[in-house]
């Protein structure tokens, strides 16, 4: 109820992708006299319902390994029951520390979306799995890696998409030189810290994307973090 339409060229924590009518669908569930769904449901219609809107609405323009969320707007239990609002806006957020929305400039489709964060950025676990969430979080609080800086891919292969193997070489050793700076005065092979990065998919270059990440996080010895 407090949302408002602004630029895309300022700042702004949304971007619709596509209105989706509830109202329409087969079933009880969204009827006149249907309760609100929960929150756990509004997780499972943002997944059922957006996903396939913001690919109908940016295509090949959308890196599946993307830093913006696909999320969905809802009008809320009262306007639900009162008015009977069924509209959801399906499109697309960028998460900050506590999932909080963070606002962004440009539509997605003109921007770099690579998943990149700046360096002293911490990146959350679960706690059941030890993986990433690669979710920015408070450093304070528990974390699987650190951020120590990016590597522009495109600048070293500013034509064709280069591959997996030529990627691996360039961005290790950028990365293993952005996090020695990072850690300085103290050279990253005195720490038992291990560099982590990763390589551009097909996909993610067609969409635009040209940067990737470099932190650092203590391994488990079994995949965890």
């Amino acid at each position: 109820d407090e949302a408002e339409i602004v630029d895309c060229a300022h700042d702004h924590r949304f971007e619709v992708a596509e209105v989706t009518d509830l109202s329409t669908l087969p079933g009880s569930e969204y009827g006149p006299d249907a309760a609100p769904p929960s929150a756990d449901r509004i997780q499972q219609i943002s997944q059922e319902q957006c996903s396939a809107a913001v690919m109908r609405y940016l295509g090949a323009r959308f890196d599946p390994n993307s830093r913006f969320n696909i999320s969905m707007l809802w009008s809320g239990d009262k306007v639900w029951r009162q008015s009977g609002e069924r509209r959801m806006l399906c499109g697309l957020r960028l998460s900050g520390p506590n999932n909080e929305e963070l606002t962004f400039q440009g539509k997605v489709a003109d921007v770099d979306q690579s998943k990149v964060w700046p360096a002293g950025t911490c990146l959350g676990i679960d706690p059941s799995t030890n993986q990433p969430t690669d979710i920015p979080v408070d450093c304070a609080t528990p974390h699987a890696m650190e951020v120590t800086g990016s590597v522009n891919v495109g600048e070293q292969f500013p034509d064709a998409f280069p591959s997996d193997a030529e990627q691996d070489v360039f961005v290790k050793n950028e990365c293993t030189t952005v996090t020695d700076s990072f850690l300085a005065p103290k050279p990253l092979r005195h720490t038992t810290l291990t560099v982590v990065y990763s390589t551009l998919s097909p996909s993610s270059w067609t969409a635009g994307s040209r940067q990737v990440s470099c932190s650092v996080g203590a391994t488990l010895g079994n995949s965890g973090w």
